[in-house]
């Protein structure tokens, strides 16, 4: 593990390992018991600091975790940045070395990082070499690959596509910035799962763990993107005038239009940086804008809408597996977003909540496995009668 730590915690992602729960620190705690593995680096520094530390012994992480069985390898004392030890590590400890062995290779690669004396010291036994049934097999690596990493590169490289498109466009907000944070550090950890790295010798049960983290922090990421873009548009901005500067337009087709039949045509927005994510802008000579896609070139589907007295009626068809939706105003945040229902169906606005009258366009949000798409559709809402008289 390697982090910003000090002889009770050490960190990891957005989360702490540390001894306290209840000490305070800038983000999850987790206890000494999430680590099965029988041996440990914790790279950081005074993790292995124990008889003059002002830290309590009771509170040392590395004293913890031998208690528990585990060998430690840590450093003594403050260091200075030394980021590949952890890949030293690595190597040493699949090479089959005694864990005493490993801590002689890391103090020599210290000190040609410029520490001064040793750095790196061991709780544990120095002759004690890793059994061998914990290094995989190769047929049980292509599983965990098949399982585990063929469901979700993909899904984790689109997403991340999505988020750098989003940031050339401008820049992004609090939320959406930490959500990333979290999100590449777990990205990274499945990448290099694909270089047989130390993830092949990691135990199922933290492999399912290690999965479960990385879908929580990409569904925080989604969540994040789409909030600030829905919100972008809801507050009166149209998503063109911020991709549309900074792509090459080329137009794709002509169609009849869903909604009229009228003459519509599809444009393709291709951002000069090639790396990122184009867009689809679907418009009708009538009706005006019809919608924009990421990742898809289908053309969107009527939004069909009633405007009545009292309410205006949405009816919006069956989402997709996977898929999640809803139904917001455009040009106002005063009108709640309703949630598009999963099998499809009515979504509903009161008349009186409009803060406007007028024309009024309405935007249907969907974002899908490697898919989100916005579908416009503009009404007009009668402004209120006159009941005061001559």
């Amino acid at each position: 593990m390697t982090g910003h730590g000090a002889e009770h915690c050490i960190r990891c992602g957005d989360h702490w390992l540390t001894t306290d729960s209840k000490i305070s620190l800038p983000g999850t705690p987790l206890p000494p018991s999430v680590i099965r593995s029988p041996v440990v680096f914790l790279n950081g520094c005074a993790s292995l600091r124990l008889g003059d530390s002002v830290v309590p012994r009771d509170y040392s992480l590395a004293a913890a975790l031998q208690a528990r069985g585990t060998l430690v390898i840590g450093s003594y004392r403050n260091q200075h940045a030394f980021p590949d030890a952890g890949q030293i590590f690595a190597e040493a400890l699949l090479g089959g070395l005694s864990v005493g062995r490993i801590v002689n290779r890391l103090n020599m690669k210290a000190l040609t990082k410029g520490e001064e004396g040793v750095t790196f010291q061991l709780l544990g036994d120095a002759a004690s070499i890793p059994s061998p049934p914990l290094l995989r097999s190769s047929g049980e690596i292509s599983s965990f690959r098949k399982v585990y990493l063929d469901q979700i590169l993909a899904d984790i490289s689109w997403l991340d596509q999505l988020y750098s498109t989003v940031v050339h466009w401008g820049e992004p907000c609090e939320a959406t910035r930490s959500a990333y944070q979290g999100f590449f550090h777990l990205a990274q950890l499945i990448f290099r799962a694909e270089n047989l790295t130390p993830l092949d010798i990691i135990e199922d049960e933290d492999r399912t763990m290690l999965r479960e983290a990385t879908l929580l922090a990409m569904d925080r990421l989604r969540v994040a993107l789409w909030e600030e873009l829905c919100l972008y548009i809801a507050k009166g901005k149209w998503l063109e005038a911020v991709y549309a500067p900074l792509s090459r337009r080329t137009r794709v087709k002509t169609f009849p239009c869903p909604r009229c039949e009228g003459r519509a045509s599809q444009s393709r927005y291709s951002p000069y940086c090639e790396f990122l994510m184009w867009v689809d802008r679907f418009e009708c000579e009538r009706c005006g804008t019809l919608g924009e896609r990421f990742g898809s070139s289908e053309a969107p589907d009527a939004l069909i809408a009633l405007v009545e007295k009292d309410w205006i009626r949405v009816l919006v068809s069956p989402l997709e597996s996977g898929g999640e939706g809803r139904v917001f105003v455009h040009r106002t945040t005063a009108v709640s977003p309703q949630a598009w229902p999963p099998q499809g169906g009515e979504v509903m606005f009161r008349v009186e909540d409009l803060p406007f009258r007028g024309r009024v366009t309405l935007v249907a949000a969907v974002w899908a496995p490697h898919q989100l798409a916005f579908t416009y559709r503009t009404l007009f809402v009668p402004p209120v009668e006159d009941t005061t008289g001559d």
